[in-house]
């Protein structure tokens, strides 16, 4: 909670509001990779070991096809994450290049679409000309403001691709090896037969300070994925 004295013209504490607002932000960035590195690990490696294990009673071989399945896709979503992000991000390069292009070239042509950009949402016509006016005398400036409300991106370097890419494949193994499931599968003359199974657990960790805003984004996580399963917005 920010306190109700606080002067919002110190800068040194903006400065440090909005660096802790950015990181949370890249931290759900990362909670993506991890949940989605999780569950492909649980249903991936489950799938491969009960079909293993239905097909044979060799228990040294539907170890060895677990591990095999897990350590295929630690490489698999580890590089695919790492490829598609560096090839995203080079995307985005190029188009910020051409917006370069643009206000160096065509500033008057800049000015106009912030100016329409602005008035788009919901500023006065007389009053959006005036704020895209002061922003062309700084070329770096309307060229920020021009990247993130024409294509929605940020001039910033965003998160490290191998980072991703680690915690994709982190979340993976993890998710295989762990409790995801327990020795637990036994050779049947079904595909398989479990004993006891145990759902993978899952720790997320926030700041005390910070747990509103969690809350607020996982229950319309949770709602979204509710819904998009088919029950009814009404029932939710």
């Amino acid at each position: 909670m920010v306190p109700l004295d606080r002067p919002y013209h110190d800068r040194a504490w903006l400065a440090g509001h909005l660096r802790e607002e950015r990181r949370a932000a890249d931290l759900l960035g990362e909670i993506r990779e991890a949940v989605f590195g999780a569950q492909d690990g649980l249903v991936s490696t489950l799938a491969v070991v009960s079909t293993v294990g239905g097909a044979t009673n060799d228990r040294f071989a539907i170890l060895v096809a677990g591990i095999a399945s897990a350590l295929a896709g630690v490489f698999s979503m580890s590089a695919g994450e790492y490829l598609s992000s560096k090839s995203q991000r080079e995307i985005f390069l190029a188009q910020i290049r051409k917006e370069r292009e643009e206000v160096a070239e065509r500033p008057g042509e800049s000015e106009a679409e912030v100016a329409y950009m602005l008035e788009q949402e919901g500023l006065d016509p007389a009053a959006a000309s005036r704020v895209a006016k002061e922003l062309a005398t700084a070329p770096n400036v309307l060229l920020n403001t021009m990247v993130e409300k024409e294509l929605g991106i940020t001039m910033e370097e965003g998160r490290n691709p191998l980072q991703g890419a680690l915690v994709m494949g982190a979340s993976f193994g993890i998710a295989s090896v762990g409790k995801a499931f327990r020795n637990e599968i036994t050779p049947g003359n079904f595909t398989f037969r479990t004993l006891e199974f145990d759902l993978m657990e899952f720790e997320y960790f926030i700041r005390p300070e910070e747990w509103e805003t969690s809350f607020n984004f996982w229950l319309k996580e949770q709602q979204a994925w509710v819904a998009e399963m088919g029950f009814s917005p009404e029932r939710i």
